[in-house]
């Protein structure tokens, strides 16, 4: 299903299914973008996915990459 958040669309497994499955062969990856916001910041972290076919025209994840990562918060000291 898909469906419009606060800060974007998100792509369902139904929705990724649905393109390698249904697009007849048209369709060969689907690359689906997930993020969300971290608090109350206007920083997000996120990830993207690869989905293709297997031999038996079957959806796969591929690969999974981290776009954004959400860092601790941190501070740095000078010294002089």
């Amino acid at each position: 299903m898909t469906r419009r958040g606060t800060y974007g669309l998100v792509l369902g497994q139904d929705d990724m299914n649905l393109w390698l499955v249904g697009g007849n062969e048209a369709v060969n990856a689907v690359l689906p973008l997930k993020w969300i916001t971290i608090g109350v910041t206007n920083r997000v972290k996120g990830s993207v996915e690869l989905y293709t076919l297997d031999s038996n025209g079957m959806p796969i994840l591929c690969q999974t990459q981290v776009l954004f990562e959400a860092r601790p918060n941190f501070y740095c000291e000078i010294q002089y």
